[in-house]
């Protein structure tokens, strides 16, 4: 009796699989038509005619909801549309539907290779809207991401980096130092405050760039900003000057790293272009 119990039980929850299934999904013929829009949208952001672009992406998500590369270029076009620093509806209207259609990507993660390239899109467009904060959220989230991609580290060490430098350049301003001057001895209290406003980002930067770097050893732009986060670092080193000066001596050498590493993929790129 009960084994006939679970091959009824089986054979409903089947049942139900298929209907939620097809119900979810378009008819055949909206299908096609999502996918005839979404190529129409393609071919005018080809010409850059913006807005015939988000016309048929738009028309093609209506059809189809679950077309991802329709909801995942349509948001890239509306943050593309996006000017950092205008503050009016319009503009602001443009990121917002940006983030919704990434967020849509997201949620729905059909496609590993396009959700991972929505979240690095939308984290950039915080950035450029300066929301550090919800940018660094979405590159904390390692599920969404490749765990062999550098980027993510990469990033959230510059958003930490970011933050670190202009607090220190408005903790400057505010005492009017001049370029060569060292906080610890212009004023030890105001370094001590930066120290504990800064520590734990510059702290964190330095080890996701260490995690970069790890992924990919020849990562130019990782080793610049260890060089900018140890330098960070040294200003912060308001008791010791023998930590301070070997933190200057790392920053120096990642500097001398980063020429290198960037005198090699520019060697690299030449001798593939005479070839």
């Amino acid at each position: 009796m009960f084994p006939q119990f679970q091959r009824l039980f089986l054979v409903l929850i089947c049942f139900f699989v298929l209907v939620s299934s097809s119900a979810a999904q378009p008819p055949q013929g909206e299908w096609r038509a999502s996918d005839k829009e979404y190529k129409a949208g393609m071919a005018a952001l080809a010409k850059n005619d913006y807005n015939e672009a988000i016309a048929h992406l738009e028309k093609a998500i209506d059809l189809n909801p679950w077309n991802a590369q329709a909801e995942f270029n349509v948001a890239n076009t509306y943050a593309e549309l996006y000017k950092p620093g205008v503050n009016d509806k319009s503009n602001s209207d443009l990121s917002d539907l940006a983030i919704q259609h990434y967020r849509k990507v997201l949620q729905d993660n059909l496609l590993p290779f396009i959700t991972a390239s929505a979240a690095k899109n939308m984290a950039r467009l915080y950035i450029r809207m300066g929301r550090f904060d919800d940018a660094k959220e979405v590159y904390s989230n390692r599920s969404t991401f490749n765990p062999n991609d550098p980027e993510p580290h990469y990033w959230i060490a510059v958003i930490d980096w970011t933050g670190a430098s202009q607090a220190r350049q408005a903790e400057q301003a505010k005492l009017k130092m001049k370029p060569n001057e060292i906080l610890a001895v212009k004023n030890i209290e105001s370094c001590g405050k930066l120290n504990s406003a800064n520590w734990s980002n510059v702290d964190e930067g330095i080890q996701q760039l260490n995690t970069a770097l790890d992924l990919d050893p020849q990562f130019a732009d990782a080793m610049n900003y260890m060089s900018l986060l140890y330098r960070e670092r040294a200003e912060i080193r308001c008791n010791d000057p023998a930590l301070r000066a070997a933190d200057l001596k790392a920053a120096a050498g990642w500097q001398e790293k980063f020429a290198a590493a960037k005198k090699m993929k520019a060697a690299a790129g030449a001798s593939t272009a005479d070839r």
